[in-house]
């Protein structure tokens, strides 16, 4: 998908001002494919949403992955802007716990680590030796780190909270999804035809492809800009990120909804419109399979069971007629 790479450049800009989104969801809308599907367990609730053609939107920190919306914060490059330009200043903090010159303050702004110079300086000043002086930086070091530590870890908890998510993949016979998402094959899976979205139907902007990477995003950049550009910083990043996942789920061919709408708006269903075929799993239950094929012939949507191939590892489809 050598479009995906364009359509991060339009979007994961640290200046808000190279901001060129309009772009960005035309390339995603034009490479959005014609078909999406979601697999689901044969449960009341997924049957139901079946039944009213909605999903759900759920909020990430209840999905199966813990590294959703995991952003990666690289605190010693943030360290700089922090003492320098945001409202805490490290070294005006110091300064007002030990006496430090004026000359001292000036040299420690300009150091890479501040608060390491001041350190030096203060138990130097004290007559510690260099090995008291070093165990006693391991030890604030540690406590550092432990501390934005807590920080990413209430900024990934925050994020998985506020968005709202629903996924879906870009086939409909890939076996470990039969497997993962409907219940080993006992649930069902239903297409979706989002060619039957007009060109400018919100849901076809809300869809978002899935960026496979071997590191999490790295939101470093964008909160730097935060606190000291000029021009604000780009709000969008979160798509990004919301967006980024490890290679390893790379099977699943992902789309998903992202809502960033806020902490306040509400888990609910979602109205999709555009259902367009079911097919079912082949360790289906009959009872489930007589109420979902009632179902799909009310709405007069095509179903298929699923069974196994006679000779490889792959599933075949055979349509049942409706009202059997």
């Amino acid at each position: 998908m050598d479009w995906i790479k364009n359509y991060i450049k339009f979007l994961d800009c640290v200046n808000p001002q190279d901001l060129r989104v309009e772009e960005a969801m035309q390339l995603k809308n034009k490479n959005l494919p014609p078909k999406l599907y979601k697999y689901r367990p044969a449960t009341d609730y997924a049957i139901k949403n079946l039944a009213t053609d909605t999903v759900w939107l759920n909020t990430p920190s209840e999905y199966n992955d813990p590294f959703e919306f995991a952003e990666y914060i690289d605190f010693s490059k943030l360290q700089a802007p922090i003492n320098g330009k945001a409202e805490f200043d490290i070294v005006a903090d110091f300064a007002t716990k030990y006496p430090v010159p004026q000359d001292v303050v000036m040299t420690a702004r300009e150091a890479s680590d501040p608060l390491e110079f001041l350190i030096d300086y203060a138990l130097g000043n004290e007559g510690r030796s260099k090995e008291q002086i070093s165990v006693f930086k391991s030890v604030m070091r540690q406590v550092i780190e432990d501390q934005y530590a807590d920080v990413q870890q209430w900024k990934i908890d925050f994020m998985q909270e506020q968005m709202k998510v629903c996924s879906f993949c870009e086939s409909h016979e890939q076996l470990l999804m039969w497997s993962h998402y409907a219940d080993y094959h006992t649930g069902f899976c239903v297409e979706y035809n989002t060619s039957l979205w007009p060109d400018d139907d919100i849901r076809r902007r809300l869809l978002y492809p899935i960026i496979y990477q071997g590191h999490r995003y790295d939101v470093t950049a964008h909160l730097m800009q935060n606190l000291i550009g000029s021009d604000g910083f780009n709000p969008l990043y979160a798509i990004i990120s919301g967006s980024t996942k490890s290679t390893e789920w790379s099977y699943e061919k992902e789309w998903r909804f992202i809502f960033n709408i806020g902490g306040t708006f509400p888990k609910q269903n979602y109205r999709m419109d555009c259902q367009s075929k079911v097919f079912l799993g082949y360790r289906m239950a009959p009872e489930r399979k007589s109420e979902i094929i009632a179902i799909c012939n009310s709405r007069r949507i095509p179903v298929f069971q699923a069974g196994p191939s006679g000779n490889c590892y792959k599933l075949t489809f055979k349509e049942i007629p409706a009202n059997k």
